[in-house]
């Protein structure tokens, strides 16, 4: 009967109970103070399971993994989600990269920071002049 009485709680926590199992639950449970905090129990990890299945999963999981398993037992990923993996991988390369190249430049010129523009400083190029612009091209005076 204990069984029974746990599955009709499990039940009634998920409100799945029929009538008569509701009639049946509230007799079993009108005289003992202990079942009424069991189902209260119930009842609170039924509510906080599904408030916290509504937000475990972003947009479109299922269809995701139903369509990566199917991906996965033809023998390997589609072009598109191979090329996305690889760019991802790219793009966090090339930020380290650029950081690691900005942060040299700007600790190498720290000492001339008061003539230099924040893109000379962290970029390391001339400043535009036309002066500079017609040396470059024609050569030096």
């Amino acid at each position: 009967m204990e069984e029974k009485l746990k599955n009709l709680m499990q039940k009634a926590a998920l409100g799945e109970l029929s009538p008569d199992e509701r009639l049946l639950l509230n007799e079993a449970i009108k005289d003992s103070p202990e079942l009424q905090a069991e189902l209260t129990a119930f009842g609170k990890v039924s509510a906080l399971v599904k408030e916290s299945a509504a937000d475990s999963f972003e947009p479109f999981f299922a269809t995701r993994v139903l369509q990566r398993v199917k991906a996965e037992s033809e023998g390997g990923l589609d072009l598109a989600a191979a090329l996305g993996a690889v760019f991802r991988k790219v793009v966090i390369g090339a930020a380290v990269v650029i950081i690691g190249v900005t942060s040299y430049n700007v600790t190498s010129q720290w000492d001339e920071r008061e003539e230099l523009s924040a893109v000379e400083l962290a970029f390391n190029v001339p400043s535009l002049t036309i002066d500079n612009a017609l040396n470059n091209i024609v050569g030096t005076p």
